[in-house]
């Protein structure tokens, strides 16, 4: 059986019009690399399985089998991601999930503006999969549509996924002006993070603070005040009883604010 194809991008109708227009033909199917040839006579089923591993294929005038019309090799497909959602969001960021049962040499994700062409697009590595992303960078109180690519090598995308539209949330208040000087901006490690996550912050004073977390739909999921020393701090929060999403993280003492982004896995 003949392996290298003569025309890699031959469909069946251009066999038949290259001189097989009028005769029953005999397809010689074999997955790709293997040699193990299965020969059938007239319409032949392939099945997404077999695309999936790829396909050589030569058709054959059953008069004359040492005589091949056509030999070609049928791209193997490349399984497409049908189930993506957004399950939490931010004012300028959003949550991807989808099926990480399949890994991918890489997976492209596309977004724009809802109702416009004009797609920007971002590029993961798909091996493993990861299932989730987290995308920043966005506008407040803005709709965007986001769909999402799998690629099997070189030339070889799927079809993008389900659109997906969303509205991002309306931005968090107060906001720490250019002009003041944020002597307690909050340093979270790990983050994300899962089980609990250290916050550290730098004080001039002596004094109390209190920290307050949200979810990304603004409710209120811990309260809690202390006090601290002049200089360096670090708070210890327990994640626990935390679902995983994003959050943000406010701390203050009254006369200084600071707001940081959490994702708890």
């Amino acid at each position: 059986m003949k392996r290298n194809s003569t025309n890699s991008n031959a469909s069946f109708r251009n066999m038949l019009s290259a001189g097989a227009k009028s005769i029953k033909l005999m397809m010689v199917l074999a997955l790709a690399g293997t040699g193990i040839a299965n020969a059938q006579f007239g319409p032949v089923g392939v099945s997404p399985v077999s695309l999936d591993k790829g396909l050589d294929a030569e058709a054959r005038n059953p008069g004359g089998n040492n005589m091949p019309i056509r030999n070609i090799t049928v791209t193997p497909i490349c399984p497409g991601i049908q189930n993506l959602n957004v399950p939490d969001m931010s004012f300028d960021a959003v949550v991807m999930e989808w099926s990480n049962a399949f890994n991918y040499d890489s997976l492209i994700f596309r977004f724009a503006l809802s109702g416009t062409n004009n797609y920007r697009e971002i590029r993961i590595p798909g091996n493993p999969n990861p299932g989730r992303y987290f995308l920043q960078g966005l506008v407040a109180q803005t709709s965007y549509d986001f769909s999402i690519a799998s690629v099997c090598g070189p030339g070889n995308q799927s079809a993008w996924s389900n659109s997906v539209t969303v509205t991002t949330l309306h931005e968090p208040a107060p906001r720490i002006q250019n002009n003041q000087r944020n002597y307690n901006q909050i340093r979270l490690n790990p983050n994300p993070a899962s089980g609990s996550t250290a916050m550290s912050f730098y004080s001039p004073i002596d004094g109390v603070y209190q920290v307050l977390i949200v979810s990304s739909t603004g409710k209120e999921v811990m309260k809690k005040q202390f006090n601290c020393s002049m200089g360096q701090n670090i708070q210890q929060i327990d994640l626990s009883n935390f679902a995983p999403g994003l959050y943000f993280v406010r701390l203050g003492n009254g006369s200084e604010t600071s707001i940081e982004k959490l994702m708890v896995n």
